[in-house]
């Protein structure tokens, strides 16, 4: 009889929160009870009958073992429980202990207060999604749906996935049920962009943007927010942060902001694609990835992307963007007092200012000196020449904004002057025309980009 009721006791079903380490240990105790029953006289149990199994862990199961703690306590107090536990494919998105530290004060708590249960199952919700994605799998998104209304960004900083703005930091198996991936950072439910910015602690920032004006325009549609933090408003040079809160200032505020503000929601991803863009003041950016595969823009290494708002898309910036240079500004800057002299004395330099976009290739005073023959210089500024001259500054210009990495072999640009600049390759490096090559990439410029060769692209004869 207790043989009977034993052999029952083994076919029961173990609930699935049991861990693996329990069930082992009683069906372990079931076996030995068996056999301590048994004599010689009576039926003998098949040595082979196979022991109790455990259940294998579900996805919630494993993200308690890995110590995901907070995260377990709240997906238990929420309504998606069940499916975590359940047998639907699941891959989720757990923030650990300490990146709850980054929510607001008090907010974690606020979830298990009794009439906050539809914001703790969207903030849980927001962490879930069905079907089993791996990094590999991720990386070839844009964006996942998340159980409930909003999407999440998907995005690559180099070998890093990035949901958001938060970073893969691990990823687990999920036992019989999915996926778990572990973050570093909650991913938080789209905000405003000023609801968002005040959350994250942009508070020079905001308050500036209500200064300015611009607080209606930004909140009535998508765009895309370079932010700097407090500490880059801070290392501004002395007096300048005064200068912009100034009212008799505002328009120049208006402008400095409106450099850092570009329209249509885009993510990292979608601006490298892009490649370049202009602001809403006008001015060129533009968008690549630095050695580590970081996304940059203007040069500029950005600090965290794709942070997503119910009204745009903010990036984070260490650096308070100021209105940059004309080409023909930067070509003096780069110290090509020839290439500058020769565009004075035939009357080019408001084109070089104003013609946008505008990508310059702006030959050293050395490479002038070499690549032209004897005497050809001082024929070109003769004013009797200057039409001639035009040409040849001309020659060295395309109006189209090219940053290097557009510059691909094989490529075949339209100068101003109507002049055709093939896009070369020697001993591995980009060239122009065979022989100019680039000594100082992506200059950028306000109305478009310089880059410094060591050759000429018109013989001026």
């Amino acid at each position: 009889m207790l043989v009977s009721v034993m052999k029952d006791s083994l076919s029961l079903k173990r609930p699935r929160s049991l861990s693996r380490r329990l069930a082992c240990a009683l069906a372990l105790a079931s076996v030995v009870l068996v056999g301590a029953s048994c004599t010689h006289g009576e039926d003998v149990i098949d040595q082979n009958l196979p022991g109790v199994m455990p259940e294998p862990d579900s996805v919630l199961d494993r993200a308690e073992e890995l110590g995901f703690g907070q995260f377990v306590a709240l997906a238990k107090a929420s309504s998606h429980r069940a499916l975590l536990e359940g047998n639907t494919q699941v891959t989720v998105f757990a923030p650990t202990n300490a990146a709850f530290a980054l929510l607001p004060a008090g907010e974690v708590q606020a979830f298990f207060v009794p009439g906050n249960e539809a914001a703790l199952d969207a903030f849980v919700g927001y962490h879930i999604t069905t079907g089993v994605l791996d990094q590999t799998a991720l990386a070839g998104l844009d964006q996942i749906s998340m159980l409930g209304t909003d999407d999440a960004f998907v995005d690559t900083f180099g070998s890093a996935v990035i949901i958001n703005d938060a970073t893969i930091a691990n990823t687990y198996s999920g036992g019989d049920n999915g996926l778990l991936h572990g973050v570093d950072r909650p991913l938080e439910l789209p905000r405003t962009v000023l609801e968002t910015l005040e959350r994250r602690g942009y508070r020079t920032l905001v308050e500036l943007i209500q200064l300015s004006g611009l607080e209606g325009s930004i909140q009535g549609g998508q765009l895309s927010l370079f932010c700097p933090s407090d500490a880059a408003f801070a290392a501004l040079p002395a007096g300048e942060l005064n200068d912009l809160r100034d009212p008799a200032l505002v328009g120049e505020l208006r402008a400095r902001l409106q450099l850092h503000l570009l329209g249509g929601a885009r993510t990292a991803s979608g601006l490298y694609s892009d490649e370049y863009a202009q602001n809403l003041d006008g001015s060129f950016l533009f968008f690549g990835r630095d050695s580590d595969g970081v996304p940059t823009i203007n040069g500029l290494t950005l600090d965290y992307a794709n942070l997503p708002c119910v009204d745009g898309v903010i990036h984070g910036l260490e650096l308070v963007f100021a209105e940059l240079p004309t080409v023909g500004e930067q070509i003096n800057a780069q110290g090509l007092m020839t290439l500058g002299s020769l565009a004075f004395a035939g009357g080019l330099t408001g084109e070089l200012n104003t013609l946008s976009p505008l990508t310059a290739f702006g030959p050293t005073d050395l490479a002038l000196e070499l690549g032209l023959q004897p005497g050809v210089i001082d024929m070109l500024v003769d004013p009797a020449n200057v039409l001639r001259l035009r040409m040849f500054v001309r020659a060295h210009m395309v109006q189209a904004p090219f940053s290097y990495r557009r510059l691909v072999p094989g490529t075949m640009l339209t100068a101003v002057s109507g002049d055709i600049i093939d896009v070369t390759e020697s001993t591995g490096e980009t060239t122009l025309n065979g022989t100019a090559g680039l000594t100082v990439r992506d200059v950028f410029a306000s109305n478009g980009v310089l880059h410094v060769i060591d050759g000429v692209l018109d013989d001026g004869q």
